[in-house]
């Protein structure tokens, strides 16, 4: 793996590259943490047919942060430029939480960025997620945990961790704010994935894997919303599965053609 920090919109963003001529497999990182916490314990399970790259955005992991506050559609221009900057083709993206949720808007607004993505644990609407869901996010960010793995980290140092959580909850409650008219419009084929006690209703997942034309939907027993660290074996076979094959052939369909 390759570590670099790359200009991207002009603000240095710590990039991670395993470099090889394989499709690239972009891993976006969830809200408030980094990629290594992420996807560490993952990635001895994505196989090793793909070039894996995976960047921290502004404010988490190992890039500092930028004034304003965060927003999916910010996140998605971020991500939009790692792509370009690559010069690779369409990619195909796999997005934790607050990654899979800026996917929703990069292939509504750069859909020739992506070939496949895989949304884990994503929500298209703030009111889909549980009641409780951003209190115990708020809590989980005045935990000495998360803010010792930010200062460990972030150039921004320790100080800097009450603001990223800030604006992460700020986020939470007001976005993202997509309807399923807007979903049905995303061609990009998806695979849905969720634990069976997310911080979503099953409702919620099943509502977006039904409004998205090529979706598909898989379900992970006895996992919650960190299904990356309690499944890992498990993710990695259903993402790897897809990836191989976003668009297959079905021999009873009632739901897809």
């Amino acid at each position: 793996m390759d570590d670099q920090v790359m200009e991207l919109d002009g603000h240095p963003t710590w990039v991670r590259d395993s470099g090889g001529d394989g499709p690239i497999m972009l891993l976006l990182h969830g809200g408030m943490v980094g990629s290594e916490m992420n996807f560490g314990t993952m990635l001895p399970h994505l196989g090793s047919d793909h070039r894996i790259v995976m960047f921290d955005r502004r404010g988490h992991g190992r890039t500092a942060d930028a004034d304003g506050p965060f927003s999916y559609v910010a996140m998605a221009k971020e991500t939009a430029a790692l792509i370009d900057h690559l010069d690779r083709g369409p990619v195909r993206a796999v997005g934790y939480s607050d990654g899979g949720n800026l996917l929703l808007d990069l292939a509504t607004t750069r859909p020739e960025l992506l070939e496949a993505m895989v949304l884990i644990g994503a929500n298209y609407h703030h009111e889909g997620l549980w009641p409780a869901a951003v209190e115990t996010m708020e809590q989980m960010g005045q935990g000495q945990t998360m803010t010792e793995a930010y200062a460990a980290v972030s150039p921004d140092g320790a100080e800097h961790w009450p603001v990223v959580a800030e604006k992460s909850i700020a986020m939470y409650r007001s976005q993202p704010t997509w309807s399923t008219d807007d979903l049905r419009a995303i061609q990009t084929p998806t695979l849905v994935v969720a634990g069976d006690d997310d911080l979503t209703p099953l409702s919620h997942s099943c509502s977006l894997y039904e409004a998205l034309p090529k979706g598909q939907l898989a379900i992970v027993p006895g996992a919650s919303h960190a299904v990356g660290w309690e499944k890992p074996e498990l993710l990695g076979s259903i993402i790897t599965a897809f990836l191989a094959n976003p668009e297959p052939s079905r021999s009873m369909p009632f739901l897809r053609a």
